[in-house]
């Protein structure tokens, strides 16, 4: 029996828009829960367990403590009825309550030297880590679908303010002091603070840094906020017309680019230009998949040690993300895994026991 040597495998990925009896050996036309990356096919991992928490609690987000090298093992996780945990390694080091009655939507936060701020759009954020606070001159009748942090600013976007939505209306606050958050959302004479509205269709969705740059997402177009330092504080202009958001959470930093879901595209951008980056049968296995009304529940995180960016997504009839689009950034090559219902993925280094 003649052996026939068919590698490598990982470079092309999956391609399933052309007929499988035209790709060549080494090409693999449809896959699931298999990664290809240096040449090589391996079948990914299931799911393990980093703690356990009470099973008494819905855990329905987790954020991994990042930016303060002395803490950066911390790890926080929040329950839909707003009790929260802080883990070190995996030992409990803080646990209570929520000061506000956040829910169980769509949950996301903003940090800002080891301070913590959780945000819902359901009630006013507050600061979790290292203490409990509602955020300093946040005005009782505000809310906002997006709170993002900006250099040494937060920027809270898609505000509702005395009952009345402003879906373009975004606040900067003052800029914050050395290991606290801003002290003061009010603009005024010899304060940093602003308001503005975006001169955008749609509404905004999602915004998130990029080098020196703050891009802000709409359902319809991306636009760019800088920090000038001059009477102004910040100037905001268009950056990409026609290019979008899908979600909160669908767009996230690496390499000094986004990658960006929005409806019916996956791109990435520098902040200049846009690419496509999903095509053919990865398209196919992508969007018309996808839940047309649990769709918000979609986002991205990374996989940085296999060079991979995910785009989750909950699948028609489900509720939160089953399914994984994962793209190898230095291959340019797309891989599909299932996902658990999974309400968020927080990317951080999983360390064992102290």
């Amino acid at each position: 029996m003649t052996i026939q040597w068919i590698g490598p495998l990982g470079d092309a990925g999956v391609i399933s828009d052309r007929i499988a009896e035209s790709l060549p050996p080494n090409v693999v036309s449809d896959a699931q829960n298999v990664r290809f990356r240096n040449g090589e096919a391996s079948r990914i991992s299931g799911n393990d367990r980093y703690i356990t928490p009470p099973t008494t609690e819905n855990w329905i987000y987790a954020h991994w403590l990042q930016s303060d090298p002395s803490i950066d093992r911390a790890l926080i996780l929040v329950s839909d009825d707003s009790a929260f945990r802080v883990y070190f390694k995996t030992t409990v080091i803080s646990a209570g309550t929520l000061i506000n009655d956040h829910g169980a939507g769509p949950m996301h936060s903003a940090e800002i030297d080891g301070q913590v701020v959780i945000n819902t759009g359901a009630d006013r954020p507050e600061r979790i880590f290292f203490f409990q606070q509602n955020l300093p001159d946040w005005d009782n009748t505000w809310t906002a679908k997006v709170l993002r942090r900006y250099k040494r600013f937060l920027v809270a976007l898609n505000m509702t303010e005395g009952g009345t939505q402003y879906g373009n209306r975004y606040r900067v606050s003052e800029i914050a002091i050395s290991g606290d958050v801003p002290q003061s959302w009010t603009p005024g004479a010899g304060s940093n603070a602003i308001v503005d509205t975006l001169d955008a269709a749609g509404v905004i969705i999602w915004a998130e840094e990029l080098g020196e740059d703050f891009i802000i997402y709409t359902d319809e177009s991306t636009h760019v906020m800088t920090f000038t330092g001059d009477i102004f504080v910040m100037q905001e202009r268009p950056l990409l017309n026609g290019y979008g958001i899908l979600a909160g959470r669908c767009a996230i930093p690496w390499n000094r680019k986004h990658f960006v879901a929005e409806r019916g595209r996956i791109y990435v951008h520098d902040g200049r230009a846009a690419t496509d980056i999903i095509s053919g049968k990865a398209y196919e296995k992508v969007f018309p998949r996808m839940d047309t009304t649990n769709y918000t529940n979609s986002f991205c995180v990374p996989n940085r040690s296999h060079d991979e960016l995910w785009f989750c997504f909950p699948e028609t009839g489900a509720i939160h993300a089953t399914v994984a689009a994962m793209w190898n950034w230095k291959n340019n090559t797309w891989a599909f895994r299932e996902l658990p219902n999974a309400r968020y993925i927080a990317h951080g280094l999983k360390l064992p026991p102290p």
